[in-house]
């Protein structure tokens, strides 16, 4: 992946992150009842996701590390090797898998469960993306706390 292909993908991903942030502000009854307002969130959160993880292998690769084959196992390395502060590792395997099950156990979604996640960790996906883009641009040479 190009330099321009990881700079439109990081564009994108705050693009994202601003569509859920917007989603966040209605209320549990809102989400519930809205196919449209739920939608939106389970979209958004899945390209988020992999947005995330795509920057996240780019990461790895501009440092010379090798890229684990799952979405989990990227955000691991991450923390692993420093990139990626070592306490956010339990949040971040929380987050692939949460990706995983908006794709593969589509059936299974608890809306409920999806309006916490909103609720909670849009934020905290704002703050990774902002630690990865760091290391794109070259700010961060060294490793972050773990």
């Amino acid at each position: 992946m190009s330099d321009a292909e990881i700079e439109s993908r990081v564009l994108k991903l705050q693009e994202f992150l601003n569509r859920l942030e917007r989603v966040s502000t209605f209320s549990r009854e809102e989400f519930m009842s809205d196919f449209m307002i739920s939608d939106t969130a389970l979209r958004n959160f899945q390209i988020a996701i992999e947005a995330l993880t795509d920057i996240a292998n780019y990461v790895l690769k501009r440092r010379g590390f090798a890229v684990p084959e799952t979405r989990a196992g990227v955000f691991e390395r991450l923390c692993d090797e420093g990139l990626l502060d070592g306490r956010w590792r339990e949040k971040l395997v929380k987050m692939a898998r949460f990706r995983n099950l908006l794709v593969y156990e589509y059936v299974a979604i608890d809306l409920s469960r999806v309006y916490e996640f909103l609720q909670s960790e849009v934020q905290f996906m704002a703050t990774v993306a902002a630690s990865l883009t760091e290391h794109i641009s070259g700010n961060v040479g060294g490793a972050c706390d773990s």
